[in-house]
């Protein structure tokens, strides 16, 4: 025979409720999926030049991602530092992307991309982002 005290029906009966609430104060406080925003650099023009300021007005959180979008022959994409980023030249660690249809997910903190073929960093093909702020995670 199993015994149920007046106290444990109430937590039960507050159980619902209570995670109605939780959830309510979680969605006030903006948590959202844990995918991420999806950003297309350049939005319809892509990734080219004179894309320096395609960053402004928007807020990047840790987790957002940002796709590239270009002809592999004539651009590329490469992560640097910020000192390769101001000299538009590759340092010690960079991560270059080839395909043309690049997918990157930001880390938390400041990345920096530009393009090192042909003379396209020094044409403005080069974006600062930072995304710092609670994750999507």
């Amino acid at each position: 025979m199993k015994y149920t005290t007046r106290a444990s029906l109430e937590v039960r009966k507050m159980g619902r409720p209570v995670a109605v609430t939780i959830c309510l104060v979680l969605s006030c406080l903006g948590f959202k999926n844990a995918s991420g925003a999806v950003y297309t650099v350049g939005d319809q023009g892509g990734w080219t030049t004179n894309i320096e300021g395609w960053t402004q007005g928007k807020k990047f959180l840790p987790g957002d991602v940002l796709i590239f979008n270009y002809n592999p022959a004539l651009h590329n994409v490469v992560s640097v530092d910020l000192d390769s980023y101001d000299t538009c030249t590759l340092g010690e660690n960079y991560k270059i992307y080839e395909s043309g249809n690049d997918h990157v997910v930001l880390p938390r903190g400041n990345s920096f991309f530009f393009s090192s073929k042909d003379g396209d960093c020094d044409k403005k093909m080069k974006i600062e982002v930072h995304a710092w702020g609670t994750s999507h995670t």
